[in-house]
């Protein structure tokens, strides 16, 4: 049998909170200050740090906690329904005390208490949209934002009038807009019924469109959300024989944006990172409609802009790099970026490298008009991570050499073509910097350019073969993707022999 104590360790301002959204009851609990000598030998030592069930009796309902441990202090327990088909509101709500115990199995001692105050949660106005997509268009004239989601079945707000506002916040900028609810609604979770909502500019006037056009102009440009989605119902509550005036509002974080004009300008972007460095190169899509839809777009400014993220609340590492687009749509379209150029430290493009594997990242095409955004297409990232780079090609007349630095020891198959020449060859890496030589006999002037091909990796599997871009650089340094084609100009190789190009006559 269990020693029930005839005491209270806690005082009478504890509190029974039922939660109408998951059926559950929040336990809080303040210590009992004005105990006897025993009592608090009993409260602040016998039972420190032993495991206890809490349970929470509402009428026929019963809620009962995992093992919790025991402080002493001030505790906050969250209680299940005991039987997942009752505990429903209706039943809950009819009763206005809640009685709680606490077991502790391992002394066989049980405390029984009533909570000084029960409280049942009327509305939730909490994540009761789900799932909340936006499809925004930004182009002058056919501004809007149109908003799909999905209910939480949780949620409960009631309603006690046929009024309904809608809008959007994001930041200062704020447009409400007046709305009405049918009167089957009357008493109901609406909520429920409000899966799509959307601002059109174009059939606003005054300041409500300039407002409108702003929100448009601001869920575009965002590369991460900030825009929120509320309804607003007017409600009348009667306290202590006083009409009070509320507003229940319903928020909903915006969690995708999409544009609503659809491109196939780009099929996906590989996104190769090294320790101090990474390029970027995007793959062109059907160009189908890319050229047609864009060309109509007025804009004054091209830009790509890729966004790497520790973590989805931006916390930790977080880049942004910004690339003015100078290269035509429908062809391969290539970025390479290390300390010099990158809007970035040295230190943090060593930290990307080790990123973990649920980083964030995303790449968008944007165009924009007087320092606004007007369209923006996501193009989806594939990520890529490289062990070993080529930092030097030399080219002679009886061997050629190619410089690695690796951050791994592994075997890597290696060819080099040049001209009609094609030259096969396998790399012993080191950890560190070290250069491999092949002697043959080189007509340097045969072809204007070679390609180097990492043939598969210890590291990396299934990586395509990618033409880089093409470098003017008489040191050849370049950037290793998986598997690479590595561009090197000859014929700029020889006209620059007293320069520093390390192509000489052995």
């Amino acid at each position: 049998l269990a020693l029930i104590l005839m005491l209270n360790c806690f005082d009478g301002k504890s509190v029974a909170f039922y939660k109408r959204t998951t059926e559950s009851v929040e336990l809080s609990l303040n210590p009992q200050l004005t105990l006897t000598s025993n009592q608090l030998d009993i409260c602040q030592n016998t039972l420190i740090n032993q495991l206890f069930t809490a349970t929470v009796q509402i009428g026929s309902e019963t809620f009962v906690s995992e093992l919790v441990k025991y402080t002493g202090k001030e505790m906050t327990i969250d209680l299940p329904c005991n039987d997942p088909t009752k505990c429903k509101f209706e039943v809950v709500n009819a009763f206005t005390i809640a009685i709680y115990s606490m077991q502790f199995p391992d002394d066989n001692i049980k405390l029984d208490g009533v909570a000084g105050e029960f409280s049942t949660e009327i509305f939730n106005h909490v994540d009761c949209k789900q799932n909340v997509v936006a499809v925004v268009n930004a182009i002058a004239g056919q501004q809007s934002i149109i908003v799909s989601s999905s209910n939480v079945q949780t949620c409960k707000t009631g309603q006690e009038s046929l009024e309904l506002y809608y809008g959007f916040v994001n930041g200062d900028e704020q447009l409400t807009l007046p709305s009405s609810l049918p009167p089957a609604l009357l008493h109901t979770d609406y909520v429920q019924f409000y899966n799509n909502l959307g601002l059109m500019c174009g059939t606003l006037t005054g300041e409500e469109q300039t407002k409108c056009n702003t929100l448009t102009d601001l869920a575009i440009s965002q590369d991460i959300p900030q825009a929120i989605l509320y309804l607003k119902n007017p409600i009348e509550i009667v306290y202590q024989e006083q009409t009070i005036q509320k507003n229940q509002t319903i928020q909903a974080k915006l969690t995708t944006i999409i544009n609503a004009v659809s491109v196939d300008c780009f099929d996906h972007a590989h996104l190769n990172i090294q320790k101090e460095k990474f390029f970027i190169e995007i793959e062109p899509g059907a160009m189908q409609n890319c050229l047609d839809k864009v060309s109509v777009i007025d804009n004054d400014t091209v830009k790509m802009v890729l966004i790497v993220s520790q973590n989805k609340d931006q916390t930790g590492l977080f880049i942004e790099q910004t690339a003015e687009l100078t290269q035509q749509l429908g062809s391969v379209i290539t970025f390479d970026f290390n300390c010099s150029n990158v809007n970035a430290t040295c230190d943090q493009l060593k930290q990307m490298f080790y990123l973990a594997d649920n980083a964030s990242y995303y790449m968008y095409y944007k165009l924009g008009l007087d320092d606004d955004i007007v369209f923006k297409a996501e193009i989806n990232v594939q990520v890529q991570k490289f062990d070993a780079e080529v930092n030097l090609i030399e080219f002679f007349d009886d061997k050629m050499c190619v410089e690695f630095t690796s951050s791994v020891a592994m075997i890597q198959q290696v060819s080099v073509t040049f001209g009609q020449q094609k030259i096969y060859f396998t790399a012993d890496l080191q950890l560190g910097t070290k250069t491999y030589c092949v002697e043959n006999a080189f007509q340097l002037e045969q072809a204007n350019f070679a390609e180097l091909t990492f043939i598969g990796s210890s590291t990396v599997s299934n990586v395509p073969i990618s033409l880089l871009t093409t470098s003017h650089s008489s040191k050849y340094e370049f950037v290793a993707v998986g598997v690479i084609i590595l561009i090197v100009g000859a014929t700029v190789l020889l006209r620059q022999m007293k320069c520093n190009c390390r192509c000489r006559k052995k």
